[in-house]
């Protein structure tokens, strides 16, 4: 059975890696590599949740921007 990489975990690598090229060959600020390492690392974590809190912070974050019903 071939189980798939998340979304965000894929994301995550990609931002990671991105920060890590741009600051080995182009001169970037600071705060932007810092935000791209802040991003992925955050991706990568919540890439690697097991599937049922990930389902549980996923109903929370649809009930939380979702608009409230009267």
């Amino acid at each position: 059975m071939k189980k798939e990489m998340r979304k965000e975990l894929q994301m995550g690598l990609l931002f990671g890696g991105l920060a890590i090229i741009l600051s080995r060959f182009f001169t970037v600020p600071g705060y932007i590599l810092g935000a791209l390492l802040g991003f992925g690392l955050a991706f990568e974590i919540v890439g690697i949740l097991p599937d049922s809190v990930y389902q549980r912070i996923k109903k929370w974050k649809r009930r939380l921007v979702s608009p409230r019903q009267q």
